[in-house]
């Protein structure tokens, strides 16, 4: 797969204003890159905006942006190219759980909502910004999918299922993309230290983090440019949870067992 030197190119991260997003727009600012960030609060984008420069970004731009709005994402990779310039590097990293209940007493807007950010808006962004890194012969899409996309999980019917679907995505485009120059990756986190896994943590009524495996947003990150400049296809961070791919679809039977259980549990947590 062809390596990245990434110093000079230009790097949208979506879900840039905390955790995971964040992380990665300061990791990409020390080697140099051009980013243009993306999220709902403007106040911490432009604060990040601050911050990168102070790191060596070559420019940081602001671009506030709700994508749980359907078409919001194709609207804003136009903006991006009109104000920023072409995009040579694409994190498609905002992402929504969707709530932690039963899907049949999911609230279909928080679905809806999920699905557009998690999935939607990822496949419009790609879309978009795809033929232009075809067209110069270099570029990379880097879709921050989730563990929870090879493991069936009561309770997160619709994080798995679109976690599940751009993994699917990736796998496709890397075929498709294959020796043009455009290099596809897929970041397969585990638990890590963010407000979307400290707000499930408490949805699922824990005051803390589980007590397993779980790693940092800035390690995530630091591994996330190493494998861009490698050429790496996949990552799983932590390494421990590489074994998710098989182990997923081999837990799927206990799952079964445990579901009705966990279905109870859910129920009594709403």
């Amino acid at each position: 797969m062809p390596k990245l030197i990434l110093k000079g190119l230009h790097a949208v991260v979506t879900g840039a204003s905390a955790g995971i997003g964040e992380a990665t727009a300061k990791e990409f600012a020390r080697a140099g890159v051009k980013v243009s960030l993306v999220a709902r609060r403007r106040e911490r984008l432009e604060a990040l905006a601050a911050e990168v420069k102070r790191l060596g970004a070559a420019a940081a731009h602001v671009f506030p942006a709700d994508l749980s709005v359907p078409g919001q994402a194709a609207k804003l990779a136009a903006e991006i190219e009109k104000s920023a310039g072409p995009v040579d590097i694409l994190v498609n990293n905002a992402g929504q759980s969707g709530g932690v209940s039963t899907f049949a007493d999911a609230d279909p807007k928080d679905l809806r909502s999920a699905i557009e950010v998690n999935f939607s808006s990822p496949v419009e962004l790609a879309r978009a910004l795809l033929p232009g890194m075809l067209a110069r012969g270099k570029g990379a899409l880097v879709s921050v999918s989730s563990g929870f996309a090879f493991v069936a999980v009561p309770g997160s019917a619709i994080y798995c299922s679109t976690k599940a679907a751009l993994s699917m995505l990736d796998d496709v485009l890397r075929s498709e993309t294959h020796g043009t120059g455009v290099h596809v990756l897929s970041v397969y986190p585990g638990p890590v230290d963010t407000d979307m896994l400290r707000g499930t943590a408490k949805a699922l009524g824990s005051d803390g983090l589980p007590p397993v495996p779980k790693g940092t947003p800035d390690e995530l990150a630091r591994r996330i440019r190493a494998a861009l400049e490698k050429g790496q296809e996949t990552l799983h961070y932590p390494a421990v949870y590489a074994v998710a791919p098989v182990l997923g679809p081999a837990a799927a039977p206990l799952l079964k067992r445990i579901g009705p259980q966990a279905v109870k549990i859910l129920k009594k947590r709403k």
